[in-house]
Formats: structure tokens, sequence, C-alpha cells
């Protein structure tokens, strides 16, 4: 597998581009070559440009994720599996694969694999709070019982998630989705109330033609048959993915970079 995953890296991603797409949607689809890949590909020897493109396709494939990726290190060193532990986190990958990893050391029996773990896990409580609970809340009871920190952790983001929403709010955080679109609408209407006046005082406007386009919840794709032009009515159905980002990005961005720096060294012991 390993030799496989060598003429993989060998495409050029500018001529080969549609072999090395095709590798590696089928390397994100199964855990245990993603594991190896990554083992392979981020480790001590890195391929970054390959290893980062594997990320990124990984972190596509599981960004609505609703539980941690399981996934099983076995196949890799110890040291191997810790450093790429680290690098997934410095290369800010989607928390249901990364915590996956984490916690897949944390079932490591030894010692220092469960400390780096320990400072992986906290990294992700520090970073990732509000997902980081709602992936461990997931997890089936008979993993969280194998992992004792899994129900520690959980009853301090629960009490941090307490304490926050009973910290005082400004209004309009406060407001339900009903009166945050009323609201909208208000906005809009002086918008266009200013907009009118202006126009109406405007000498420069008398002599501007103007064309309003209206917009709905369908679109019209029009398409032409036997010299016939016909329009059929596609209907507009919202779609959203919510996607915590990491606090300290938010709060110090300027320090990012180097925070980033330091976890893809490594553990530091």
């Amino acid at each position: 597998m390993v030799g496989l995953l060598d003429e993989v890296a060998a495409l050029d991603p500018d001529k080969d581009t549609h072999e090395l797409d095709d590798c590696l949607s089928a390397l994100i689809r199964s855990p245990a070559l993603s594991v190896l890949a990554l083992g392979n590909w981020l480790g001590a020897n890195a391929k970054l440009p390959l290893a980062k493109l594997l990320v990124h396709n990984l972190s596509v494939q599981y960004l609505a994720a609703e539980t941690p990726v399981n996934l099983d290190l076995a196949m890799l060193q110890s040291s191997d599996a810790v450093l790429v532990a680290f690098r997934l986190c410095a290369l800010a990958t989607t928390p249901a694969f990364s915590l996956g990893w984490v916690l897949a050391l944390l079932r490591n029996d030894e010692t220092g694999v469960q400390t780096h773990a320990l400072e992986l896990l906290r990294h992700h409580i520090r970073e990732y709070p509000h997902t980081t609970q709602r992936l461990l809340e997931s997890m089936v009871p008979d993993l969280k019982t194998t992992l004792p920190v899994v129900a520690e952790v959980l009853s301090m983001l629960s009490k941090q998630s307490d304490a926050f929403e009973q910290a005082p709010r400004l209004k309009e955080f406060a407001m339900s989705r009903e009166e945050r679109i009323a609201l909208q609408g208000l906005k809009l209407r002086e918008q266009r109330e200013i907009h009118r006046h202006a126009e109406q005082s405007s000498v420069l406007m008398q002599f501007v033609k103007q064309s309003h386009f209206k917009y709905s919840h369908e679109t019209v794709v029009e398409f032409s048959a036997q010299g016939q032009t016909f329009e059929q009515s596609l209907s507009m159905q919202p779609h959203a993915v919510s996607v915590e980002l990491p606090i300290s990005e938010r709060l110090d961005p300027q320090t990012g970079p180097l925070r980033r720096n330091r976890m893809w060294a490594g553990p530091t012991s």
C-alpha cells in the first residue's frame, strides 16, 4: 500500500489532475486509507502540497459530520500519529476529523501519547468549544465509558455553555428569526426611501434611464427547441452549513500564524 501511495505522490498536479483527483476521492472515502496516507504524507518526511490537498478534501468531506470520525491508528507508529495530529490542528482541519484523530490517540495505552492527546483535546476545547461539545455529545455511550476524560470535558463545556447563556447580550443578538427578518425589512425600506428622495432631488437622474430587476425564490431557465423559446421555473431552497471558526483566530488573528507554526513542529517533549 505504501508503494501505491508513493505512486500517487509522484503524480504531477498540473498534468495528471484527473488521476490525482480520482485517487484522493478514493482515499477520503476510506478512513483507513486516509490514516495511512496522512501518516505517509504529513509525517516526518512530509509531502506538503499533496498533504494539504488531502487535508482540504477531508475537511470538505467531513465539514457537516455530526459525529467524530472513527479512526484506527494502529497501522502508524505512535510518534508519527502524534506528529500528524499536531499538524492536522495546525492546518485547521475540520474538527470532526481532527478530533476523531485525537480520540484515537486517547485510546492508546502509552502515557506519552495520552499526554499529547490531552494537549490537543484542550486545543479543540479552547478553539472550537461549541463544535467540540456537539461532537462529543454525539458519541455512543460505550465510547464515552472507555474514555472517562470525555465525560469530564462534556461536564466542563456544559457549565461553560450555561454561563455563556446567562451572560448579558445585546438585544439584536437575542432576537428571534422572525424579529430579525422584520428589522431587516424596516432597514431596507428606510434605505429605499433615502435613495428615492436622493433621486428625486438629483438633476442628473432626470437624464439617466433606469432598469429595475426583481428577485424571488424561483429562478427561470430559458432554452430553445425547434425554433421556439421555452422557460422552465426552478424552485429555490435555502441551504446552509454552520461552521465554528477558531476563537483565537477571531480574537487575535495577528499571532495565529505563530501558533500554527508551533503546532506544526509537533510536541515539544
